[in-house]
């Protein structure tokens, strides 16, 4: 094992597998929803015979472009705490349970436009919300093992 690097339990190299997926998923969700915007907003005047935006079309533009603002956000930011959850610091488990909170947020504001995204995303909010504040995942992050290369010889 290289010296340089923590050890830390396998199931947080299996989150920072689901971060990195999630990481792929958002930027493909961005570029989607800003495309979507954009056809959205070009198609509303092309097939408009009045001459401005319609009203039903506007209020989902202004939400997929949010949305895909937020995706870039979220996407900065995991990549952040995927950073800190690799080297185990205290300050990932709080940024994780912040995550979690942000998904939930996120999926509460996209409730009413987009209902079918708020759900995913809620599940991804809540599962983070319960992982990062058990008491055994709070432990593993504020009393980390010392390495073995570390600890002084056994006599």
């Amino acid at each position: 094992m290289n010296p340089t690097t923590p050890e830390y339990p396998a199931a947080f190299a299996a989150y920072t597998r689901f971060l990195a997926i999630y990481n792929v998923c958002l930027i493909i969700a961005a570029v989607l929803m800003a495309a979507a915007a954009v056809i959205f907003f070009c198609a509303s005047y092309l097939f408009n015979d009045s001459g401005h935006v319609p009203e039903t079309v506007a209020p989902l533009v202004r939400v997929l472009f949010l949305d895909s603002a937020i995706a870039v956000i979220l996407f900065i930011w995991q990549i952040r705490a995927r950073k800190a959850l690799l080297a185990m610091l205290p300050s990932a488990r709080k940024s994780m349970l912040a995550l979690g909170i942000a998904y939930v947020v996120v999926a509460i504001i996209n409730l009413f436009q987009l209902y079918l995204l708020s759900m995913p995303l809620a599940a991804m909010g809540i599962w983070w919300i319960i992982v990062f504040s058990r008491s055994s995942t709070r432990a593993a992050f504020e009393n980390p093992q010392p390495s073995p290369e570390s600890l002084p010889p056994a006599s």
